[in-house]
């Protein structure tokens, strides 16, 4: 079993500071390449020089990629094997105090130890397809910022509606406040655009909490358990919250207990173990104390809603910080002194509102690995 803080904060977070990391070395470079426009006078110098500098810049992203590569795979193998190791571990001492025996999934020794090996190997080898395509898709969309800046930033002075430092400053800021997306699709087919933060997020947080519930349901026919509890976290998802901290049948009806499936979700996209879902599920023996409250935020006077909007009111606020932080970096990289100082001060001002927000609310802690940028 995983608790719902290691998912949320521990199996994300290096992760996510790597693609921070790479999405601001990106926007600089980006930004950088737009600066060089300043003596262009006619288009057909323009498009001779903006076809060198998008090769240039394609090169330069390229070698960003490819320096991160390594620590972004090593991450993703890293992060999937502790989860593995710390779920499986947790059970095995469930298991024991109740009389039973588990493997493990390191050494696979035995043809069910085997088994979960397999299907953590395979878990990691989709999650490293999905961290190359994003990277893939970062890098594409650094590209069409730097198309979309350039463009701009020369109509507007070949028209005389501004100055090149004019339009400079306007396409940085629009690199900043644009950022790098990655581009997705929902199951209607409909075109998702999502924060390179927010895409590693999701995605990592989801393949390793469905890769743990395979691993699980391998755990539970090893041990012929028939029963599994939830765990539960203060501020969970509303419709999460109906059903967290319960207990719940998996595979044959037992009387008193409804289905895991038909009352969780369990393998559907908004349902436990889908998108973003921080709850896991364990095995449960009959006559064994629950291990989690169905609704913690009780325990702490406050309405599990309540807590859940405020929680999401400081990822906002973390979001902002971040946001600032980079422009702030951008700024700097472009020689932009004055709009980088700008931005210092919109850093500051985020962080007064950050501790603001929580002196206004104690029951929250703040979490500067959050507002990091790398």
């Amino acid at each position: 079993m995983l608790t719902p803080n290691y998912i949320n904060n521990e199996i994300p977070r290096r992760l996510v500071e790597l693609m921070g990391d790479i999405e601001t070395d990106m926007l600089k470079r980006v930004a950088h390449y737009v600066g060089k426009y300043r003596r262009v006078t006619g288009s057909a110098e323009f498009l001779a020089l903006k076809q060198t500098q998008y090769n240039l810049l394609y090169d330069d992203l390229l070698d960003i990629v490819s320096s991160y590569s390594g620590m972004t795979e090593a991450e993703v193998a890293r992060i999937f094997s502790q989860s593995a190791v710390k779920s499986i571990d947790y059970d095995s001492r469930l298991a024991a105090n109740a009389g039973h025996a588990i493997t493990t999934v390191t050494g696979a020794t035995t043809a069910s130890a085997a088994a979960m090996q397999q299907t953590l190997d395979a878990a990691i080898q989709r999650a490293l397809s999905v961290q190359n395509l994003t990277n893939t898709k970062c890098l594409q969309s650094a590209l069409d910022a730097f198309t979309r800046a350039s463009d701009r930033a020369f109509l507007s002075v070949a028209t005389g509606a501004q100055t090149f430092d004019s339009a400079y400053r306007q396409a940085v800021d629009e690199i900043i406040d644009n950022g790098i997306s990655v581009v997705e699709y929902d199951r209607g087919g409909r075109v998702m655009r999502y924060s390179v933060e927010a895409a590693t997020r999701r995605n990592l947080i989801t393949s390793v909490n469905q890769t743990i519930g395979k691993i699980q349901e391998q755990n539970c026919a090893l041990l012929g358990c028939n029963l599994v509890q939830t765990t539960s976290h203060a501020g969970a998802r509303p419709s999460h919250a109906e059903w967290q901290g319960g207990i719940y049948w998996i595979n044959e009806p037992v009387k008193g207990y409804d289905s895991l499936v038909d009352a969780c979700g369990y393998g559907e996209a908004d349902g436990l173990k889908g998108i973003n879902c921080y709850h896991d599920f364990f095995p449960y023996f009959e006559g064994m104390p629950r291990a989690f409250d169905s609704d913690p935020s009780r325990k702490l006077g406050i309405d599990n809603d309540k807590l859940y909007a405020l929680n999401q009111k400081q990822r906002y606020l973390e979001r902002q910080i971040r946001a600032a932080k980079k422009g702030q970096e951008v700024y700097q990289a472009a020689g932009m002194t004055a709009e980088a100082k700008r931005a210092g001060q919109v850093v500051r001002e985020k962080q007064a509102q950050m501790r603001d927000f929580l002196d206004q609310n104690p029951l929250l802690r703040r979490d500067y690995t959050r507002e990091r940028i790398g």
